[in-house]
């Protein structure tokens, strides 16, 4: 039953671990802090990235964006966001106690830690026009001791752009991630 945690003799998890998806469209602000946030939000719990999935991204300027998964150990604070929707994979009676939000308006940054990923999407446009750049895709989800991590109160990814962008950029979000207890 998802939810339930069980050890083996040695201490270790061999549990059921409940995996959430969530899909958005936003507007990333135009600058280098984390535009999508996710945290465990609370002691003793961890979050597990499977994959994560950025396409449609489409800005007004003609420049490569440099996109970064980054480990922080505080959480970033003020700014505006929206909170997705998590919808569980499996079992729709479960929710999810993951903290999602989509920056609108970036928020002051944590304290970052060396990023985990680093992902480039070029785009080489008349400047004034629209385009469509190329879909950024991570798949971390394989075995339980590599996958990218936080837990507890404090600890959150963020998905950032490394360099500030030109104009704002909208784009499209997909993450999958498990929750368990550490």
């Amino acid at each position: 039953m998802a939810g339930t945690y069980k050890t083996n003799q040695l201490g270790e998890y061999k549990g059921e671990r409940k995996t959430f998806s969530s899909a958005f469209e936003l507007v990333a602000p135009a600058n280098n802090t984390a535009f999508v946030v996710i945290a465990p939000n609370g002691a003793g719990r961890v979050i597990r990235l499977d994959r994560i999935r950025i396409n449609n991204a489409s800005l007004t300027a003609a420049q490569i964006l440099r996109i970064g998964l980054v480990r922080y150990t505080s959480l970033p604070t003020g700014g505006t966001f929206t909170s997705p929707v998590k919808a569980p994979m499996i079992n729709n009676s479960i929710t999810s106690w993951a903290l999602l939000q989509a920056y609108t308006v970036a928020p002051t940054g944590g304290l970052a830690t060396p990023l985990v990923m680093q992902s480039y999407a070029m785009s080489g446009v008349v400047t004034g026009s629209t385009v469509v750049m190329n879909e950024i895709y991570d798949d971390y989800e394989g075995d339980i001791n590599e996958d990218p991590r936080v837990q507890g109160a404090t600890e959150c990814f963020g998905i950032a752009f490394l360099a500030s962008p030109a104009s704002a950029v909208t784009l499209t979000v997909n993450i999958t991630w498990t929750e368990d207890m550490s």
